[in-house]
């Protein structure tokens, strides 16, 4: 038998030679891909390297390995077509080539996503002063790559024959089953997008909401985890927490009042009433972890039923230490007014008999 007899051989609908002819362009475009890949790594990176843009540099190498893929699959699909192939197969054929495709430009948009996130997205985060956002950048990446992943799968169902607005409407139904089972959860993601774009507060910083007070540690998408004065860790739905009333002690700065009021006996002579109030002042001067860029008020402001009441409000450095330095500050001025012959009063009442 002849070369040229062997060739014109029939197999399956198509000679041997057909069979060839598919094959080498098949080989064809892997060596074009080749090709294509060695002049991007070579060439091509490097004069896009000279510019001073980086978002060409990033888009090149998002695009070079799926490139060479989406090259073989173009060699594939013309190959194909030079066959006679059977009408019962073709559809399946036309299907892989196209679910190759398409997955392809999945694989290019999620190398595109991810450069995305870590070359601008995550950058920007970290210059802000929150870390919610630092939270919530890969939660938006995931649901990002998510959505191109469901769409490429659809597409590819569609073009195997399935008919995607029968399984959509399913879903759909299936979908608020869900939604309805699950509309607490919605509520509360909406509530840390809200909390992430309102900023009342960020992480460690120490927040009072709903009666509670604590420093935030987490805001998740459920809910804002919070480790209060006493040491126990409280998981606050985010719903309840955009709706309630929140009070950020750690802004806008560190500094925090104290207000009080100390009671004298109505026996306390004017003079040592003055010199109450100029111990105390004295006793806010000198006392370390009292704030000295505000002015303490120390006035006599009430005739109380069995007191007299001095005001005192004072700022603390520290909002941490605000418990020490009030100790401090009581202890000092009991003793001074002590050694001053300053009584301090208690609820009295006064019975008068008369005959």
């Amino acid at each position: 038998m002849t070369p040229e007899e062997l060739l014109s051989q029939t197999y399956f609908g198509n000679t041997i030679l057909a069979y060839t002819e598919a094959l080498g362009i098949v080989l064809l475009s892997i060596i074009v891909g080749k090709i294509v890949y060695y002049f991007i790594n070579q060439y091509l990176k490097a004069l896009f390297k000279k510019t001073e843009a980086k978002l060409d540099d990033l888009l090149i190498d998002a695009l070079e390995e799926p490139l060479v893929v989406f090259i073989f699959t173009w060699g594939l699909y013309i190959g194909l077509h030079t066959l006679a192939i059977p009408p019962s197969i073709e559809p399946f054929a036309e299907g892989v080539i196209t679910a190759m495709i398409v997955m392809t430009v999945a694989w290019l948009l999620l190398r595109i996503i991810n450069i995305g996130v870590k070359e601008y997205l995550v950058p920007f985060s970290r210059k802000t002063d929150s870390s919610l956002d630092d939270q919530l950048i890969p939660i938006f990446s995931k649901g990002l790559k998510a959505v191109v992943i469901v769409v490429s799968l659809l597409v590819t169902l569609s073009n195997f024959g399935v008919d995607i607005t029968a399984l959509i409407a399913g879903l759909g139904i299936g979908g608020l089953a869900v939604a309805l089972a699950s509309k607490d959860t919605v509520e509360n993601m909406f509530g840390a997008f809200a909390i992430l774009l309102d900023k009342p507060f960020m992480v460690n910083d120490r927040i009072t909401v709903d009666g509670v007070t604590g420093d935030v540690l987490e805001v998740g998408l459920r809910s804002t985890r919070i480790l209060t004065l006493e040491n126990t860790e409280m998981y606050m739905p985010n719903s309840r927490i955009v709706t309630s009333k929140i009070e950020n002690i750690t802004r806008p700065s560190r500094h925090i009042a104290t207000v009080e009021t100390l009671s004298l006996t109505y026996e306390t002579p004017q003079a040592k009433l003055r010199e109450a109030i100029s111990i105390v002042k004295e006793v806010l001067s000198k006392t370390d972890g009292v704030y000295g860029g505000y002015a303490p008020t120390v006035a006599f402001t009430d005739f109380g039923a069995s007191s007299l009441n001095i005001l005192v409000k004072y700022w603390v450095n520290d909002y941490l230490d605000k418990s020490v330095v009030l100790d401090r500050v009581n202890q000092t001025i009991k003793e001074r007014f002590e050694g001053a012959g300053i009584a301090f009063a208690y609820p009295t009442q006064k019975v008068i008999l008369s005959k």
